[in-house]
């Protein structure tokens, strides 16, 4: 939760809340590297190119598997719905959102609602409070809108995958970052045992 005021980089306090929603826009557009967006920007529609006709199934058996992969005791988004009611609601809920999620194929356009997510401000416990480097960004995305987006994701890891090189660590399924440390790690260690 957003703390009431915060320590600017020049070590001053604000207090207002434009002030201190704007540091910690700009405290977490510089530990991604991005920059910050205006919501009223993620409001406006685009539609996408009509380059091909959908091959997603967002059927409600597709949006009732992409449910029960949510983890649970997650925070919510914006829309207050909780992972645990999705995966209960089973194929119920699902077709609901199953239906949804065709007319957002269909019109090839994202809700606004959808875009982004919400960043709560976690203190890490440790440092002085009002110094944003001492608290923890965490993202709460709205779940219903994971039904889509774990579709989305599951129909492009083929494709993803395949354009990657042999050799790849990390952002790869099964292709972690484990064993490449470990293989580092192990030949530094035998060329200092070797010095």
């Amino acid at each position: 939760l957003k703390q009431a005021s915060v320590r600017l980089l020049d070590g001053s306090v604000v207090a207002t809340s434009d002030e201190v929603a704007q540091r910690w826009s700009q405290h977490h557009a510089s530990v991604y590297r991005g920059t910050t967006v205006e919501q009223h920007t993620m409001d406006d529609t685009h539609q996408v190119e009509d380059v091909h006709d959908s091959i997603l199934d967002v059927g409600p058996v597709n949006t009732e598997w992409s449910y029960k992969k949510l983890s649970n005791n997650k925070g919510v988004g914006s829309d207050m719905v909780p992972a645990e009611l999705l995966v209960a609601g089973g194929s119920a809920l699902a077709t609901k959102y199953a239906d949804l999620n065709h007319r957002i194929v269909s019109a090839r356009q994202w809700p606004s609602e959808w875009k982004g997510s919400v960043v709560v401000d976690v203190y890490k416990g440790k440092g002085d409070p009002l110094v944003c480097d001492n608290s923890r960004g965490v993202n709460l995305a709205d779940h219903a809108a994971k039904g889509l987006t774990g579709r989305l994701r599951s129909d492009a890891a083929d494709e993803y995958n395949k354009h990657l090189p042999v050799n790849q660590y990390g952002a790869a399924a099964e292709r972690g970052t484990d064993f490449a440390t470990h293989i580092i790690t192990s030949a530094l260690g035998i060329a200092r045992m070797r010095q």
